[in-house]
């Protein structure tokens, strides 16, 4: 799902240009149901709903202009309104299912009870980003929706720390684990006990942190030679959301650096992806196929068995 390396709410993003808050609400105006689109009208007029929560809210998004264009007039055709909606709806459908992506691998960590081939490094890696991105993005008072699913991602990781370390019968370690990320999260989330300027400096090692979390992951897959602990619905979201958040970095973030943090991200991602394949698919198929041919090659032996040259045959040959 998204990774926590960057965010609409980072330094250095600015807004889309097509997202204009000038315009007063066209809903709100008089009569101008009469201007909209037909099926538009219809519809707010079946559902007041839409017209009195929905309706802003999609507008507070798009802004006044695409607003007008692709719900009012229903011209869906205009491409850049329509990349812009298709960018904001990625960027929601990031934030609702990135705050579950973790989820099957903490079920498939209680159901395996095994913790081979899972690196606690990369999780905790990724754990320090999150804490950090998270209380940069809450004391500058950024919106929940910008950074929200790093904090059900951040409190995913920890259960996944203390699930390692309680399958490793690592009591103590769990313990410890759960209190040095209570620590770290109260640290930056506190203005008295860390200022703002210095975490400000800390946000600074967000992207290289969630970059370097893939890499132990990669080489503990590549050292055990299986996935049979990892959740391959969790890598494929994974993967799935960094090449989303590309898209809408493309769209509605002028940032060369976070883009760039987003194509290495999915291209690392891309590598898990390419391991859980090889090890969950490829690779039993070619074992399947290899003790298929040594069972056929026995097979042909046990029918068409070689006769050892006799004893007195051999004896002549000497003679």
């Amino acid at each position: 799902m998204a990774d926590s390396s960057a965010s609409p709410s980072e330094p250095g993003i600015v807004q889309s240009p097509l997202v204009d808050d000038t315009n007063p609400s066209p809903i709100l105006a008089e009569g101008m149901q009469q201007e909209m689109h037909p099926l538009t009208a219809q519809a707010f007029s079946a559902l007041p709903l839409l017209g009195s929560h929905v309706a802003p809210l999609i507008e507070s998004q798009l802004g006044g202009k695409c607003y007008r264009t692709i719900v009012l007039d229903l011209a869906i055709t205009d491409s850049p309104c329509l990349q812009l909606l298709i960018s904001k709806a990625l960027g929601f459908g990031i934030v609702i299912f990135g705050s579950m992506v973790k989820v099957p691998q903490i079920l498939k960590l209680l159901s395996s009870r095994r913790v081979s081939g899972v690196s606690f490094t990369s999780y905790l890696l990724e754990a320090i980003a999150s804490s950090i991105f998270v209380a940069y993005n809450a004391r500058n008072n950024n919106p929940f929706s910008t950074f929200g699913e790093s904090a059900f991602i951040n409190i995913q990781n920890l259960i996944i720390m203390a699930l390692i370390c309680l399958l490793k019968g690592r009591y103590y370690g769990m313990a410890t684990i759960t209190v040095m990320w209570a620590i770290l999260n109260a640290t930056l989330l506190y203005n008295d006990v860390l200022s703002l300027p210095a975490l400000e400096i800390l946000s600074g090692a967000v992207i290289p942190l969630s970059l370097f979390s893939k890499v132990p992951q990669i080489m503990a897959i590549a050292k055990v030679g299986h996935v049979r602990n990892l959740s391959s619905l969790t890598i494929a979201a994974y993967f799935a959301g960094s090449l989303a958040r590309v898209y809408t970095t493309l769209q509605e973030v002028d940032d060369k650096i976070i883009l760039a943090s987003f194509v290495l991200t999915s291209f690392l991602n891309l590598v898990l992806v390419a391991q859980v394949s090889y090890y969950k698919f490829i690779r039993p198929r070619k074992m399947e196929k290899q003790l298929s041919e040594v069972a056929a090659e026995a097979e042909d032996d046990a029918k068409n068995p070689k006769v050892a040259p006799s004893k007195s045959k051999k004896s002549k040959k000497l003679d």
